[in-house]
């Protein structure tokens, strides 16, 4: 299980959820959602041209500095045998982001988006206790996971909710999937500083990146996730669909 606790990342999301969004922000295309083909297609060249313009935070839309994204705690526990808890994250790599494509599934009103980063680098202080498959591993100190030429698919739900103004939008049931060209770690202070062993569990981690990954793509996954819905949930969340889209019904 993935718990993002007391961070900016989850200010960032409650923050979102409760923003009351009027109309679109200026830099931001209104969309016809008529067809779902030019609609997808209006989506992506959105995605393309704001986020760059947002990478550096938007203060308005509650959107912080994400050029790198400062995380307080993030706390790992993919599995009963392993806990790792990182302070003071760092996670670089967002502005190289590239949105490849953008689908839109009308009959399900679901987005799915496909993307690309050259990398994300989770830099932070580490404190690990338990088993990585079936090495033992413990310790604490500065380390990071590099997730290198990282593709995304990420989707996410537009429902539609009553409130007091009437019909408005809700982004719900994000979901992330990845596949990544390598990931790169480096766990300083293993082992209580006896090199030795540590610098042999490091390039165990390295070399076997495949077969340990699933201990640490949560940290994309979670991350990611949170990210991008409550980017979309910062312009969307309680607003009209007229407001929000050219020929909404």
């Amino acid at each position: 299980m993935f718990y993002i606790m007391i961070t900016q990342l989850l200010c960032f999301v409650l923050l979102s959820l409760s923003i009351q969004c009027k109309v679109l922000p200026k830099y931001v295309t209104k969309c016809s959602i008529g067809d779902a083909d030019k609609f997808s297609h209006c989506v992506l060249n959105n995605a393309k041209a704001v986020f760059p313009l947002i990478v550096n935070g938007d203060k308005s839309h509650k959107i912080p500095n994400l050029n790198p994204l400062f995380i307080e705690k993030l706390d790992l526990n993919s599995s009963p045998s392993l806990n790792l808890t990182l302070h003071n994250v760092s996670l670089e790599g967002l502005p190289t982001v590239d949105f490849t494509s953008v689908k839109f599934i009308k009959d399900e009103q679901k987005f799915v988006f496909e993307l690309f980063f050259d990398y994300l680098k989770f830099k932070s202080f580490y404190i690990v206790n338990g088993k990585i498959l079936v090495l033992p591993i413990s310790g604490s100190g500065n380390g990071f996971i590099d997730f290198q030429k990282a593709k995304i698919l990420f989707s996410c739900n537009m429902k539609k909710i009553q409130s007091k103004k009437g019909e408005v939008i809700r982004i719900e049931n994000p979901n992330v999937e990845t596949n990544f060209g390598n990931v790169v770690m480096y766990l300083d202070n293993l082992f209580n500083g006896k090199k030795v062993l540590g610098d042999e569990i490091n390039k165990f981690l390295n070399e076997n990146w495949k077969d340990v990954i699933t201990e640490f793509q949560v940290l994309v996954t979670g991350t990611l996730s949170s990210i991008f819905s409550s980017i979309m949930g910062s312009f969307l969340n309680d607003l009209k669909f007229d407001a929000a889209f050219d020929d909404a019904e």
